[in-house]
């Protein structure tokens, strides 16, 4: 793996760690 990919999934995971508790809050207010 080159330390580009490397530093792009790292930007994804950074990414997803953000969306995640906003997309669960958005579904417990759902419920």
């Amino acid at each position: 793996m080159e330390n580009k990919d490397i530093e792009l999934i790292q930007q994804m995971e950074n990414k997803y760690d953000t969306f995640m508790p906003v997309l669960t809050n958005l579904i417990d207010s759902v419920e």
